[in-house]
């Protein structure tokens, strides 16, 4: 499951570094990456999921949108730094 999602992460994350936006990363996240969990997660409506199997999802969700944010801002410190000198 999480192979799944990283991979259809890395794929939709790689392509929409070149628009700068944070939002637009989020939303395509949002768009390819999370049918993907509710996908393979089908069958959780139907027997309680553990509480490590939603912190599991949790940190999936929560990775992908850090590794979004962190490296944008990065790229900005960088654009801003290199007007300073």
């Amino acid at each position: 499951m999480k192979l799944r999602f990283y991979s259809s992460f890395n794929a939709v994350y790689s392509r929409s570094k070149a628009s700068n936006s944070e939002l637009v990363s989020v939303e395509l996240v949002k768009s390819f990456c999370l049918p993907v969990l509710q996908f393979l997660l089908c069958g959780v409506e139907v027997a309680d999921p553990s509480k490590s199997a939603l912190t599991m999802l949790n940190n999936l969700i929560s990775r992908a949108v850090n590794r979004i944010v962190v490296t944008l801002n990065r790229c900005i410190d960088r654009d801003v730094q290199s007007l300073r000198k």
